[in-house]
């Protein structure tokens, strides 16, 4: 009289035909994660994820992969980062204008921190830094208020963003010499470096 198992009680054992299927499986497999990765891991440390399919504003440049990551996880990179064996560089999403704008804030703080420091070799990066930052924040707010306004009241929120920058500096005039007299020009200049590091880590993580 035959035996009947129960089917968990089966043992199956994988045939030589499954395992060969298995391995031309794989095979294809990994050879597209070695040269097409979901994602690429940049200085920063993070894992970013790679999109195949080109944005519609770039529909003239030549087909890549698009890399869309923020400016400040970039650096220490020297090169363009490549897939495909290094054959195909990987195009790098713009950085939009509130990017644009922290990458700003952060600089002038940079330079403020060059201008601190009592190694005489960095003082000239300070106005470098600063010039920077501040040459690309009028670009950067317009493009970012742009989009928001209608024709009705695109003249009334562009020129009080054209006064925003004055009024600051006029703000910093008034605030300054006061911080510095009371506290040393020192810690003056460590306020404002203070307050562009927290206006850049409230709106990085946004």
């Amino acid at each position: 009289m035959p035996r009947y198992l129960h089917p968990q009680q089966q043992q199956h054992s994988p045939s030589p035909a499954a395992d060969q299927q298995s391995a031309w499986v794989m095979l294809p497999r990994s050879l597209l994660e070695q040269h097409a990765p979901e994602t690429i891991e940049v200085p920063s440390g993070s894992h970013i994820k790679l999109s195949y399919t080109l944005p519609a504003s770039a529909e003239s440049v030549p087909p890549a992969p698009v890399l869309a990551v923020r400016l400040q996880e970039l650096f220490g990179w020297m090169d363009t980062p490549r897939v495909a064996g290094g054959r195909v560089p990987v195009l790098l999403h713009r950085l939009g204008g509130m990017g644009v704008a922290l990458f700003c804030i952060g600089a002038n703080g940079f330079g403020l921190v060059c201008l601190l420091s009592d190694w005489t070799a960095l003082a000239p990066l300070g106005p470098v830094a600063i010039g920077a930052g501040y040459g690309a924040m009028t670009p950067a707010s317009s493009h970012i208020l742009g989009p928001r306004t209608n024709p009705g009241n695109t003249s009334l929120i562009m020129s009080i963003k054209q006064i925003g920058v004055p009024l600051g500096a006029v703000l910093a005039g008034a605030v300054m010499p006061l911080l510095a007299l009371g506290y040393g020009w020192r810690m003056a200049l460590t306020l404002c470096v203070g307050l562009a590091l927290a206006v850049v880590l409230a709106f990085g993580f946004l």
